[in-house]
């Protein structure tokens, strides 16, 4: 960690940027494909957004728009432009800024900017390359201007009393969408550089990144001043308490020169608008490369040798600006929202993070904060204090804290707290009789319930965050503090423990109970870079991959997929590339842990009509023949599904995933866990995978990308590699393809994209990029994010996955007993499950005939309606036998596979009249409005399309038979087209409806299914 405080670097404007080359060439999407795709946003964006209002919940309009894999996004719009900002042209035109997000280059010809309001006149962009990170910005002047290498004019205006501005890829698909709402002149609606929420501000920053300091670079002149504010907390507990022996916040000056500076004259605002907010008391200084802290009391004079700013900080977040004597702006930040006792602090990077101790008037360093940490220490006369932690155990079932009593008698912990706020210092209050014996541990769980667990072990009200940036606190029962630790960021099964000299460090061989490891490390050495990406290449081209990495690392690389360490090639020089490749490499630093392994996949020939996904995992780990988890191994059993066989495993192995658009763009490259996914489908050549992103494979909990074309998520816990499972040697499309005809409705499916898979470079066939169904997808899915443990979920009858079952059940055992007779019961039914949902569910599953319904899963929140709701799960045995599925499911007893599901809820519902005229009801509109035959064809024909151009070469990598295929898509087509007609004689049949009835509910379906039968 640097001793000094770099100045931080400002982003400057970047006016344009050069076109540049792909790793492959773009498929040119022909004129009148491009065109039409266009006429369909612009429909959708003057239509679209009219009816959004009025649709009722999981109801979207027909023809979904598709959202665009493109990480470019709209990031700031003026539509008052009073005096802001001049044009090319000496005007002030309105403007939108874009940003590409991404990791990679973005080529923008053929992208569409729409204004709502005059949506027939788009600006189409030119041959335009966007770099990461890079801006563009765009006049909305009505006069159009769009040639490459020039500033680009828009040929629409914007209305500065609210206008919807959508961009859109060169295919049509939906990129961004932003709704920007009446702004006063010279202000601007613009994403929050820190959460990425859209603001109303006076802060423009055309060009820049969304920061006060950019801004200030256009409104108010330079200092060349050597101050810098380096660190600032808004909501101090426990730091650097004042000569009154009280904690106040406090913004921290660092003076980046060799000379003292005076600061009087100086001033120090939280308000862009009076920037004289406070002045810095005649004769206040700074040493050279010193510090002066300033309170954030609200004080009015400054006493005692101490400076105390008359404004107080809001934990909220705010601007800080220091100008210098003559008002120019030496120095600012947008602090962000802070915790108690966390800082904003300047690292060596001159980068400003909330993972570093606050260190009030020292250098942002690991040192100052152990002076600090040993500072408190000193004080405590008990003894026992925090010695080791671990965020995130994968060898204990929760996290964990332990406490060492250094003292050389027992000591009473009772009633003594524990915390992670301090504002908050006895979050979690240990025990009456809690007692540490003289030199020994006690070690409890930090498993978010307060109680003892049966083993005996204390467990606290809260967890541990693996994020860092907060401190752990040890206080007695009045409150005093008698310990505290800055917790930085934590990886995955490595501790952070206490090392002889009482410093922190992290430590591989963890120690709950006894005496810690004298071996730790600082932290983890940074990842190496390629000077080439993986990705699509054509053949005959050669690369040259340079790797880099901190100075004085060393970097190890392997190319046969496995993971490298010290044993491995070490890297002298550069890697040439000419055939598929995959370059897997880590480096190594004295006192550090190793990094994460970084892989790069480049694949020759690898073009297909479909995304490429490059899966890489050790070798042996995946197929040694023995003991690799892909494999039969030697103690399977002999028949179908192979009981005992390796690939039953639930073993995770460290693995790395890419993901390339069919152009060759990367959307993913990164870190993850792989495991295999399915029942018996594990038991099939071709098996499904289930990729996760965690932290100790990456450092990254989530998968930042549009992996879903038709969901507008932009990261990702985890997602499917699915072969089709059991229909994989069939039609592998029956689930995916027949789960979108939940599209119009409330309940959650499983998204798709098609894709083709490499495993370590080597051809690995057609997959299906699926969603999964667990609590981080329901939560997304309905918009309860950050509440994925409160969600109860449940697999087939009551098969508890999280949670409880328990508000079902008893709804279940009262239904059982007392029927729903009347509408009063119906109605109290409802306040436990989702009629709606259920209508919408169950309505589907009897329509597709799935012959598997004890695969579902069922959710409710709590925190929200408290309902259960369906999603669906596995179709592969739907459109398959044409079976009588409403009677099944009025039969008595159970129905499916062996009956083992319970059907007894549905039928009471059915003998209910008000919820069977529902449920009749809205078989007959889906029947005979979403689920035509016509609709359920179109989509099958678009699916076979698209997987008849990879299908030659899947079947010849899986040695399948091209007319069994054949026979499968025929015998499926055939099905689609009289499912309806056959259901419709079930529903006769089995609920025994009038012919009155039958057209009452059915008349509509009828017609269409008749229609279809002459066409």
């Amino acid at each position: 960690m640097a001793t000094s405080k770099p100045n931080p670097q400002r982003k400057q404007p970047r006016p344009g940027a050069k076109p540049a080359g792909r790793k492959k060439p773009a498929r040119r999407v022909d004129a009148s494909r491009r065109s039409l795709a266009v006429l369909a946003a612009v429909c959708a964006l003057a239509a679209g957004f009219l009816l959004e209002e009025f649709m009722p919940r999981g109801i979207e309009a027909a023809g979904e728009e598709v959202v665009s894999t493109s990480m470019v996004r709209i990031s700031e719009v003026m539509s008052s432009n009073d005096s802001a900002l001049q044009s090319d042209n000496g005007q002030f035109s309105d403007w939108v800024e874009i940003v590409n997000t991404g990791a990679t280059d973005v080529n923008l010809e053929g992208y569409t900017l729409l204004n709502a309001d005059d949506a027939l006149a788009p600006l189409t962009f030119p041959e335009i390359t966007l770099e990461p990170g890079h801006y563009l910005l765009v006049y909305c002047d009505g006069v159009e201007r769009n040639a490459a290498g020039y500033t680009l004019h828009a040929p629409f205006r914007l209305d500065a009393a609210g206008v919807t501005l959508g961009l859109y890829d060169a295919d049509g698909a939906r990129v961004d969408v932003v709704d920007v709402p009446a702004l006063e002149r010279n202000h601007v609606y613009r994403r929050n550089q820190q959460s990425g929420d859209w603001e109303l501000s006076g802060d423009y920053t055309p060009g820049m990144d969304n920061t006060l300091e950019n801004h200030l670079t256009l409104d108010v002149e330079a200092s060349d001043s050597p101050l810098v504010i380096s660190e600032a907390a808004s909501a101090n507990r426990t730091y650097a308490r004042d000569a009154s022996g009280e904690y106040h916040d406090y913004i921290e000056i660092y003076n980046t020169s060799g000379e003292a500076v005076d600061l009087s004259g100086y001033t120090l605002s939280d308000d862009e608008d009076d920037l004289a907010k406070w002045t810095f008391p005649e004769g206040a200084s700074v040493p050279a490369g010193g510090y002066a802290l300033v309170y954030a009391s609200g004080r009015t004079e400054s006493a005692n040798g101490e400076l105390h700013a008359s404004f107080k900080l809001s934990s909220e977040g705010e601007s800080l600006i220091l100008c210098d004597a003559e008002g120019r702006a030496a120095s600012s930040i947008d602090l962000p929202a802070l915790l108690s006792d966390q800082a904003y602090s300047l690292d060596e990077n001159g980068e400003y993070t909330t993972g570093l101790a606050p260190t009030p008037g020292l250098p942002n360093t690991a040192q100052s904060a152990e002076s600090l940490r040993a500072a408190v220490a000193q004080g405590n006369a008990s003894g026992v204090y925090i010695n080791e932690f671990m965020t995130s155990a994968d060898d204990q079932p929760h996290d964990w804290l332990e406490l060492y009593n250094s003292s050389a008698q027992a000591v009473d912990v009772s009633g003594w707290g524990l915390s992670d706020d301090g504002a908050t210092p006895r979050k979690w209050r240990f025990p009456e009789g809690t007692v540490i014996q003289p030199g020994e541990y006690l070690t409890l769980y930090m498993s978010g319930t307060d109680g003892v667990t049966s083993a005996g072990i204390l467990s606290a009200s809260f967890r541990l965050s693996a994020d860092g940036g907060y401190n752990l606190m040890l206080s007695d029962a009045s409150g005093a503090l008698l310990d505290r630790v800055f917790v930085p960021e934590q990886y995955t099964a490595v501790s952070y423990a206490r090392m002889s000299d009482g410093a922190f460090l992290y430590a591989t061989d963890d120690t709950p109970n006894r005496q810690n490891t004298s071996e730790g490390y600082q932290g983890r050495a940074g990842s190496p870079e390629a000077s080439v990406a993986g990705g699509l290449y054509d053949e005959g081209e050669t690369l040259t991959v340079e790797l880099t990495a901190a100075p004085g690392a060393r970097i190890y690389y392997t190319l046969d997929s496995s993971a490298p360490d010290e044993s491995d090639t070490l890297y002298t020089g550069p890697i040439t590339v000419s055939a598929t490749t995959v370059v897997r490499a880590r480096a190594y630093e004295n006192g550090c842990l190793p990094s994460f392994v970084e892989t790069q996949t480049y694949l020759y020939g690898a073009d297909h009509e479909m995304r490429v996904v490059s899966l890489v995992a050790d070798p042996y780990e995946m197929f040694d023949e023995t003991d690799g988890l892909y494999m039969t191994g030697p103690n399977a059993s002999a028949s179908y599904p192979y009981t005992g066989a390796n690939f039953w495993r639930e073993d995770e192995l460290e693995g790395h995933v890419e993901m390339f658009t069919q152009d060759g763009e990367t959307m993913i490259s990164q870190g993850c866990g792989v495991r295999l996914h399915g029942q018996y489908s594990r038991a099939e050549a071709q098996k499904a995978f289930k990729i996760i992103a965690r932290r100790e494979y990456s450092g990254l909990n989530r998968f930042h990308a549009r992996i879903f074309s038709r969901r507008d998520y932009e990261e990702y816990q985890s997602f499917l590699l699915r072969g089709s499972g059991q229909d994989g040697d069939m039609t592998r499309m029956r689930d995916s393809v027949l789960q979108t005809l939940a599209e119009n409705t409330s309940v959650m499916y499983q998204e798709t994209e098609l894709c083709v898979v490499y495993i370590n470079g080597q051809y690995w066939g057609h997959y299906n990029i699926r969603e999964r169904i667990n609590t981080y997808s329901i939560c997304q899915f309905e918009g309860w994010e950050g509440q994925e443990d409160d969600i109860d979920l449940v697999k087939a009858n009551d098969r508890v996955m999280q949670g409880s079952n328990d508000t079902y059940a008893a709804m279940l055992d009262y239904v059982k007993e007392n029927g729903i007779p009347d509408d009063a019961t119906l109605e109290r039914v409802g306040e436990v499950i989702d009629l709606q949902n259920y209508i919408e569910y169950h309505a589907l599953e009897i329509f597709v005939g799935n012959g598997d319904t004890l695969n579902v899963k069922r959710y409710r929140n709590p925190n929200d309606d408290g309902k259960w709701r369906y999603c669906l799960f596995d179709l592969d045995w739907a459109f398959f036998v044409d079976t009588n599925s409403i009677g099944r499911w009025l039969t008595p007893g159970g129905m499916g596979t062996n009956k083992y599901t319970d059907n007894s809820l549905f039928i009471a519902l059915m003998n209910n009249a008000t919820f069977r005229d529902r449920f009749l009801t809205y078989m007959g509109q889906m029947m005979a409005t979403e689920w035509t035959t016509e609709k359920v064809l179109d989509k099958f024909h678009t699916r076979y399309d698209l997987l008849m151009t990879e299908m030659p070469r899947h079947a010849e990598r899986w040695s399948l038979s091209r007319d069994q295929f054949d026979s499968h898509i025929e015998r499926l087509i055939n099905y689609t087209r009289t499912r309806p007609g056959r259901l419709l004689d079930f529903f006769y049949e089995s609920m025994d409806l009038s012919s009155d009835q039958m057209w009452h509910y059915f008349g509509d379906a009828r017609r269409v299914i008749e229609d279809a039968e002459t066409s």
